[in-house]
């Protein structure tokens, strides 16, 4: 059993070294090993350094990961979970999060893992429960502590649970498991503060028990100003009634995609990236965490970024991931028919195609897979039940789904989202599309694509999925694409309409 304790840190330097010493010092003396992840969220001061200059560094039970800029604490948060994730090997490891500027006391961390052996999924450290305190919080602090929780009681309540933003908590490794089947690429909505209250609305939705224990926040000993303003925490509160209702709709959407795991060694993922190097890690090992069998390949066309390097780096510890690295940018049509044409020389069955930016979520793939039995083209929809789209303004909305009712209809094809890329096609059925005639460069391709799969009579099936947009990068969509799609819709009902 090991405790993996995350500090998510932005400019600590000073607090930091007083921290890990306490932390040194309670891990010398605890029954199971402690280890720490920083995560540097960007850091410009020293916290890097006096990190791995600490002697649990030299010991080899801290290590650092880090944000190529500040994102944020959800982000950090979001970071430090799937870091967890990846490093924990037991069934009894426990993720502690805690504050990086020394105002949290690691004597706590054994009863928060008591709780945790005792069968909570997630227990928190209480300002607000018999015992608890604060000391050397100012009174404006002291007025939003509480006031988020009578906040978050009109918007989401969580009846029981009296201290919803403190970080200090521990999360069971099998509790973290379950909410990432469930929530997958998108476990973490928010931007700012409330990202403490979202992750405990997940948790108790799927079902964990929460406990709280007291503890005594040391506001008193923190160095310089919070990191989080009031009115961009109380902003981070907004969404979580809307973020609770979703969280119950895939509660019960799961059902879709439990059960044993197809096989699917004989299918093969593409992913075409232009810089994503800070997407296709954290994509790459979910879809290794979920379908171990499965074989990966990145179409990359040479981004500055370093994307190319990233995939290499994993290459050593997923033999099932390979590189096909292209000399310039050339689009996204001509990297998906390369992916494709790689996959049938390799003598795949099916190849699924799907977007390295972690809007697409794996959590779907064994839900194409199993479709796909029966279908030889499966489309991932955001406008069937089950489907949807997160954290999209409302003119974004309207323009995907005007976009695709305006596709469907012209052209006549009983498909509600013609404009995805997340799509598992049969291999023995692709020559059918021809591929290499597909002149779109952009997302026009797609609606070529299925266009086609429709009039060459493939059997076609939709399974839901829910559409994240980007947290990291830049998105590829530009006013051109959307041009070029919309004339290529006009175009292929002319041809349409000739071949009658």
């Amino acid at each position: 059993m090991t405790i993996y304790v995350v500090l998510p840190a932005y400019n600590e330097e000073r607090a930091l070294p007083s921290l890990l010493d306490a932390i040194a010092a309670f891990a010398r003396g605890y029954e199971h090993a402690v280890k720490v992840i920083v995560v540097d969220d960007g850091c410009s001061d020293g916290t890097v350094r006096v990190s791995r200059e600490h002697a649990l560094a030299e010991a080899g039970a801290l290590e650092v990961v880090s944000h190529s800029e500040n994102r944020g604490l959800a982000a950090a948060i979001e970071t430090g979970i799937n870091a967890f994730l990846d490093r924990a090997d037991s069934a009894a490891d426990v993720m502690v999060t805690m504050d990086a500027d020394d105002t949290h006391n690691p004597e706590y961390i054994a009863a928060l893992v008591e709780r945790i052996r005792g069968g909570a999924g997630l227990a928190i450290c209480s300002r607000f429960v018999e015992g608890g305190e604060e000391k050397g919080v100012s009174a404006p602090r002291k007025l939003l502590s509480r006031g988020a929780k009578s906040f978050m009681d009109l918007l989401a309540p969580v009846p029981g649970v009296k201290d919803i933003s403190c970080g200090y908590r521990a999360y069971s490794r099998a509790a973290l498991l379950r909410a990432s089947d469930i929530y997958g690429a998108h476990i973490v909505q928010s931007k700012g503060g409330g990202v403490q209250a979202e992750l405990l609305l997940r948790l108790l939705e799927s079902g964990e028990r929460v406990e709280e224990i007291p503890f005594t926040l040391r506001y008193d000993k923190k160095i310089g100003r919070s990191k989080l303003g009031i009115g961009q925490t109380i902003k981070s509160y907004l969404p979580l009634r809307g973020i609770q209702r979703q969280a119950r709709a895939e509660v019960k959407l799961l059902g879709a995609y439990t059960g044993r795991p197809p096989d699917a060694s004989r299918v093969a993922v593409i992913t075409c990236t232009y810089n994503e190097k800070d997407n296709i890690a954290p994509l790459v090992k979910r879809i290794f965490r979920l379908l171990p069998d499965i074989t990966v390949l990145v179409v990359d066309d040479s981004s500055p970024d370093g994307t190319g390097d990233a995939v290499r780096a994993l290459q050593g510890e997923l033999p099932n991931l390979h590189l096909l690295s292209r000399g310039s940018k050339l689009g996204l049509g001509t990297a998906i028919t390369e992916g494709i044409k790689w996959a049938k020389g390799q003598g795949f069955d099916f190849v699924i195609n799907m977007d390295a930016d972690l809007s697409h979520d794996p959590v779907t793939l064994p839900q194409m897979i199993r479709a796909a039995q029966e279908a030889d083209y499966v489309v991932g929809a955001r406008y069937v039940p089950g489907g949807g789209t997160i954290n999209w303004g409302v003119h974004r909305r309207l323009l995907s789904f005007g976009g695709n009712t305006f596709a469907k209809t012209v052209l006549g094809v009983p498909v509600s989202d013609l404009t995805t890329g997340y799509r598992c096609i049969r291999l023995s059925e692709v020559d059918k599309l021809g591929l290499d005639s597909i002149s779109a460069k952009g997302y026009g391709y797609l609606i070529v694509m299925t266009f086609r799969a429709y009039q060459a009579g493939l059997r076609i099936a939709e399974v839901p999925i829910r559409f994240l947009d980007r947290r990291y990068g830049e998105s590829k969509m530009s006013m051109n694409i959307i041009e070029e799609a919309f004339m290529l819709v006009v175009r292929l009902r002319r041809e349409k309409n000739k071949n009658k």
